[in-house]
């Protein structure tokens, strides 16, 4: 009866012209949390009619909720209306982000009963969401965690829960300063989840310090997605920690207007869009997203491309090496992303099948790949079986179409698939700019294994493989196994240059083969549960300037990586217009901030005569210096300062004491 009457639900929502896009499966399957969010849609218009319904979606909603003694995920939702057993344990965080804010806002609209059992449904909820604890790594579920149990244990009254919520988004919140972004970086899909959750915390959280943090964590993830939106078409750089091919096609809104709206409903602040109105793009982003775990991403932008590439993968959604080719004349981007691919399965997720390790300087950067393995669960992404026919990594370019000519040392290929040996070096005319490929080193766990070039299905695939013939169980590929001599790798060479600076593909070919590749491959053993190493070491040096990393094959273990500066670090935030460190001066887009040594956010666009910083550390002096003028505290404590145009905000935690201002004046005390 019940399942009958939420397809009623659906069908009166409809009936007054809600956006059902998210809430309805075309299938008949309509999403348990769509109607919870279509309730609070109803009860924001207040209509009779409008109440009404929102109470028979509500009744629905509680019904699809595990309430059984004894039962494992008590407290839980079903996915869908069809659902027969929870199995999605995120179906709580996700329903529940709809039904407390609407409890806060409109719970005197409900009749008493029902208003009794939502609360007892909310309350429940967050029992286990407690159950649950999910690591904080896991960004878009943890942001909604906090979120949830701040403002579930303020709506209830319950000190334990509220502070339960108060401590783990403080735990989240120093996580990321500490480090610099999240762990689920870039991600187009998943970051507007983290962003809603944060802000619907603010908007309704009563603890003073829990909504500042949601405000600077807020604007610092938001800033990092502003500083990859390229200012050309308005399209957001790579990499990304987890992606949907869906919501990287042209077709998608452009993330300039997705930043623009959330400026405009006050999810970010305004600040943060005016650094993304720079004018020139060119320039390299790095970010950390967790040190200990050598996990960060680096974005080249350059005049009609970006180029980014991740130390590791996150999942199987990561992106971990992204060409993105802008375009304002035709209907797509030309998107290059790398892939591992186990027996060609492309789901339309587009998910990877490989274990990653990169380095990137500027628009160059060597890419290593594995395939992931059951018995060595080394990745962060979930295994898959040592058993294929098919096994190669691969840089695939989405659209076929965006691919111009294509040369080798020899001139000009004129028909696919082309076939190259690991000495050759591609280059691909892909819109205005050339690609180059040249494949390092490999694992052979065949004869004779391609190294292809090809089209299929309107894509293009540049592959290296490790193996392709009958499919079999790979002995020597679990860690282990008695067999056991290392992960078999496929490594590659890419750079992009603008085709403009070049007469033709040939001679950008030539320039990329003037570069010294050194590949050390230390010489296989078996080993059996030691610590035993097996090291492989690529460089790729041109020009005095060097490229490097070090794994190791036996653990899968990222040892080093090198560019011009050295030995890689893990900053925290480095670009021409934001810096993130823990150093105690920053200097970056014309301004200063001199602090104690603890982490600090300093971002800038003297073309907007505008500067931000974000203090995160212990109370101490603090000075903050823009080409116009400076503003001192003789004692500054979590917070943000905001100079623009001469008039200067601030706010912090617990106060300040100061400020000393020279050139500029105090606008507004938050």
């Amino acid at each position: 009866m019940i399942r009958s009457k939420i397809c009623l639900i659906f069908g009166a929502l409809m009936g007054i012209c809600l956006n059902l896009s998210h809430g309805l499966d075309m299938s008949g399957n309509y999403s348990v949390r769509g109607a919870a969010e279509y309730a609070g849609q109803l009860l924001e218009g207040g209509s009779e009619k409008e109440i009404e319904l929102a109470t028979e979606a509500l009744d629905a909603v509680l019904s699809h909720q595990e309430t059984r003694e004894g039962a494992a995920h008590r407290g839980n939702f079903l996915w869908n209306r069809d659902s027969k057993v929870i199995q999605d344990l995120n179906a709580v965080e996700f329903t529940l982000t709809h039904l407390i804010p609407l409890a806060i806002k409109h719970r005197d609209l409900l009749p008493e009963d029902l208003r009794s059992r939502l609360l007892e449904g909310i309350r429940l909820g967050l029992e286990e969401i407690a159950r649950l604890d999910v690591a904080l790594t896991y960004t878009n579920i943890a942001s909604m965690d906090c979120c949830n149990t701040c403002l579930g244990g303020e709506l209830l009254g319950d000190k334990k829960i509220a502070e339960r919520g108060y401590d783990r988004f403080r735990r989240f919140f120093d996580l990321v300063a500490e480090n610099g972004t999240i762990f689920e970086f870039n991600s187009p899909g998943y970051s507007r989840v983290t962003l809603h959750a944060l802000h619907t915390l603010r908007e309704h959280v009563q603890d003073p310090k829990t909504r500042l943090r949601a405000r600077l964590l807020a604007d610092r993830l938001g800033l990092g997605l502003a500083l990859r939106i390229h200012p050309e078409v308005g399209r957001l750089a790579g990499p990304y920690s987890r992606a949907y091919h869906r919501t990287l096609i042209y077709s998608t809104t452009p993330y300039a207007e997705i930043l623009a709206d959330w400026i405009d409903k006050g999810v970010i602040s305004e600040w943060v869009g005016k650094i993304a109105e720079r004018e020139s793009p060119i320039g390299e982003i790095r970010e950390t997203a967790i040190a200990d775990w050598k996990l960060g991403l680096t974005t080249f932008m350059g005049r009609s491309f970006s180029m980014g590439l991740a130390s590791r993968e996150v999942s199987r959604q990561t992106n971990p090496l992204v060409i993105q080719v802008e375009r304002h004349e035709k209907e797509t981007t030309g998107l290059v992303c790398s892939r591992y691919l186990i027996d060609d399965f492309e789901s339309d997720s587009f998910f990877d099948q490989g274990k990653f390790f990169g380095v990137q300087e500027g628009a160059r950067a060597i890419a290593v790949y594995a395939p992931r393995g059951a018995e060595s669960p080394d990745s962060f992404a979930p295994a898959s079986r040592h058993q294929f026919g098919n096994a190669k990594a691969a840089l695939v370019w989405l659209e076929s179409s965006n691919v111009g000519k294509i040369w080798t040392e020899h001139g000009e290929i004129e028909s696919l698939p082309f076939d190259l040996d690991l000495s050759q070096t591609l280059v691909v005319e892909t819109g205005p700019v050339f690609i180059g490929i040249k494949p390092l080193a490999r694992t052979e766990l065949g004869h004779d294994s391609p190294i292809r070039l090809e089209k299929r299905e309107g894509r293009l695939y540049f592959e290296i493989h490790n193996y392709l013939g009958p499919e079999k169980v790979f002995w020597e590929l679990d860690r282990g196994s008695r067999f056991y001599q290392g992960q078999p790798f496929c490594a590659f060479y890419v750079e992009v240059a603008e085709s403009s600076d070049y007469a033709n593909g040939l001679e950008f070919l030539r320039e990329i083969d003037q570069t010294d590749f050194t590949r050390e491959i230390e010489q296989p053993f078996t080993s059996y549960r030691d610590d035993a190493e097996r090291k492989l070491r690529l460089e790729a040096t041109r020009d005095g300037i060097p490229l490097g990393l070090e794994v190791d094959l036996m653990k899968w273990e990222l040892k080093s990586r090198w560019t011009w500066r050295g030995v890689e670090t893990w900053p925290m935030l480095e670009s021409p217009w934001a810096v993130q460190s823990a150093s105690g001066k920053i200097e970056v887009a014309s301004a200063t901030v001199t602090c104690p040594d603890q982490p600090a956010l300093l971002v800038g666009n003297p073309e907007k005569r505008t500067w931000a910083v974000q203090y995160y550390g212990k109370p101490g002096p603090l000075t903050f210096e823009v080409p116009t003028g400076s503003v001192s505290f003789d004692r500054m404590t979590p917070g943000w300062i905001l100079w623009d145009r001469g008039e200067v905000t601030v706010e912090a935690m617990e106060g300040w004491e100061g400020p000393t201002l020279v050139g500029g004046r105090l606008e507004k005390n938050d």
